[in-house]
């Protein structure tokens, strides 16, 4: 039996603009995206880019000041207890810091690849990149995102109540 969900994307709200969020979506089944314990706002461009996804994408609140590793850390260890081992984990991040709970969760059975944000038009081949020649992926789903912009009007932004 195949399962739903095949993909899980993790990310820090910081790493994210409207046309990495778009390009995230389009190669996974779910995202999380992390927001800093002092999150006020989020870009509204980011918001409408999400509510695509509608249950699929996840917003995840830091446990408190600087603990937005960790909370991504915990995360990924919540979900990987949680989903069948055929779910692959995509972190979108710069943090060279995760590489020891991304290569644990490796040695554990389950494909799990840290992405690097920074050529945000580049995302959907880094990740087929990098997941091809690690575990002979091919990527299934090649939707044209990036016709969108990447700009953030930071006057739009939506509140966060906690």
């Amino acid at each position: 039996m195949k399962n739903k969900f095949s993909r899980y994307t993790f990310t820090f709200l910081e790493s994210v603009n409207p046309s990495v969020l778009a390009k995230l979506m389009a190669i996974s089944d779910k995202v999380f995206i992390f927001l800093p314990h002092n999150a006020q706002s989020v870009p509204v461009q980011l918001v409408s880019i999400a509510q695509k996804k509608g249950k699929d994408l996840k917003w995840v609140a830091s446990a408190g000041e600087n603990t937005l590793q960790s909370t991504l850390s915990f995360s990924l260890g919540v979900w990987h207890e949680r989903s069948p081992l055929e779910i692959e984990f995509i972190v979108a991040s710069n943090e060279e810091l995760l590489d020891p709970f991304i290569n644990f969760i490796n040695a554990v059975g389950r494909k799990c690849t840290r992405v690097n944000v920074d050529e945000a038009t580049e995302i959907k081949v880094a990740v087929h990149q990098k997941l091809e020649n690690k575990n002979g992926f091919q990527l299934q789903n090649s939707e044209n995102t990036s016709g969108l912009s990447s700009s953030i009007d930071e006057s739009k932004h939506i509140s966060i109540e906690k």
